[in-house]
């Protein structure tokens, strides 16, 4: 079985054309906390993180700063549905800067959710069957908290960008695509790069304000 997507260009072939690099300056950085369990280890989230840094460097000029890293219980229990996952994040977020007596200081606030063995086996029978499972959320009013329940790259980047899509609905294909075609387990159709139209939405929110003000539907 073959599924064809609509027409839709990203900008893998355009990434180091001399315009394209140019457009994505200024770079700009964004603050980063989070939070993991018990079922990540920290060099893991650094490596999936730092690889994310890269692509996002790469096509819009975007720096993480990821230099907070938590272990935390207290998103334990709450990645069962994608609201109260993020309630919970939001939550946990409010409590650490109570705890430690400071301000709104990050930009993003991610959880990496991974769950137990038995769930992530579970997991990856449902996504090699295409039987859709979340992975990853962002939350819909300050676009900013994101509760991941994988550390693969792709996943990260999605909701990542979804910090930055905030004025029309994202392109059906690329690095946007709600689905990502699994013809067999470990062989898909899957990309990390933006479409145009989506790369042009990002470049214009790239410097969009990070706190709990709520931001464009």
């Amino acid at each position: 079985m073959m599924l064809v997507f609509g027409c839709c260009t990203t900008v893998k072939n355009d990434i180091y054309a001399e315009a394209f690099v140019v457009s994505n300056q200024p770079p700009r950085e964004i603050r980063v906390l989070v939070f993991y369990d018990g079922q990540v280890t920290e060099q893991q989230i650094s490596e999936v993180l730092g690889k994310t840094a890269s692509s996002l460097n790469e096509q819009v000029g975007i720096t993480l700063l990821y230099d907070v890293i938590l272990p935390s219980m207290c998103m334990r229990g709450h990645a069962d549905y994608p609201d109260g996952a993020v309630t919970r994040l939001v939550e946990c977020y409010n409590e650490f800067q109570t705890t430690n007596n400071i301000g709104d200081e990050f930009d993003l606030i991610i959880s990496f959710q991974i769950g137990s063995v038995v769930s992530d086996v579970v997991g990856g029978l449902f996504r090699n069957v295409l039987i859709p499972t979340w992975e990853g959320v962002i939350d819909n009013t300050w676009r900013r908290y994101i509760t991941l329940r994988t550390t693969d790259t792709w996943v990260v980047l999605h909701e990542i960008f979804h910090a930055f899509i905030l004025e029309y609905d994202h392109s059906m294909c690329g690095i946007m695509a709600p689905v990502q075609l699994k013809i067999l387990p470990g062989v898909g159709i899957k990309s990390r790069y933006l479409s145009q139209a989506d790369r042009r939405e990002v470049l214009k929110n790239k410097f969009r304000v990070f706190r709990n003000i709520e931001g464009p539907k």
